[in-house]
């Protein structure tokens, strides 16, 4: 009996050795629950991405406004001081460009001028008509330089004397173009003119501001030997 009672003794003081041997303790510890606990590294926060940067930039380079495909209309006042045989009169004006293969265009342009004779009460109508094609030379994004040569035809009424009725000439118009900025573009040109009416050198200075998208209003003055011409009006571009 004192035998069986030591074996038994023996065997259990082994298993109770066994176990503390295996027992590892878990971290953190849960009396409540048996399950092993994740370790302290998965607790960690994870490094946050960063925000991706966005390839969208705000400033843009004003090359749209220098575009050769475009509509405009103006309202024009004729100074004829500088050509003692006419007062001072009104018109209109339309321009119509059209890109082709770049670097080259085409001009179309219609202008209307209304005056009247120095110490006289008749007056006298032109409409010039006028058809061209040039190129332009990229300096910069927002500089070119172009030259344009073309012919002129004028319709005149009411002054057979002082005008010619019917008149055909040749141009050549060289000139620069500057995007200022992504809203303003400025404008200088000459115009040398075969013509002997009206017009025959004239040194142009205009100014383009985009009010939206692909609408500009504009302000220029031309002037010639025989008059200066200011005038004001509204531009579409594509």
């Amino acid at each position: 009996m004192k035998k069986l009672l030591f074996i038994l003794g023996f065997v259990g003081a082994l298993v109770g050795h066994s176990n503390a041997q295996g027992y590892q303790p878990q971290y953190p510890y849960d009396p409540y629950n048996a399950a092993p606990q994740p370790s302290p590294q998965a607790y960690r926060q994870q490094p946050q991405s960063q925000p991706q940067q966005s390839g969208y930039s705000s400033v843009g380079n004003g090359t749209n406004l220098l575009s050769y495909g475009y509509l405009s209309g103006r309202y024009t006042f004729n100074d004829f001081k500088t050509a003692a045989k006419f007062s001072t009169g009104s018109g209109f004006g339309a321009d119509l460009g059209v890109t082709l293969l770049k670097p080259l265009f085409l001009h179309f342009g219609v202008n209307w001028l209304n005056a009247k004779e120095s110490g006289s009460s008749s007056s006298f109508n032109m409409t010039s008509l006028s058809v061209g094609g040039g190129a332009y030379v990229p300096l910069a994004d927002r500089f070119h330089v172009f030259a344009e040569v073309g012919g002129r035809y004028d319709v005149v009424t009411g002054a057979p004397v002082l005008l010619s009725k019917d008149a055909i000439s040749i141009y050549v118009r060289p000139g620069v173009r500057w995007a200022v900025s992504d809203k303003l573009e400025l404008e200088a040109e000459l115009m040398f003119n075969s013509t002997n009416n009206l017009n025959d050198r004239v040194f142009g200075l205009n100014a383009f501001y985009s009010l939206f998208s692909i609408v500009d209003l504009g302000l220029g003055a031309d002037f010639s030997s025989d008059l200066n011409t200011y005038h004001t009006g509204v531009r579409v571009r594509w």
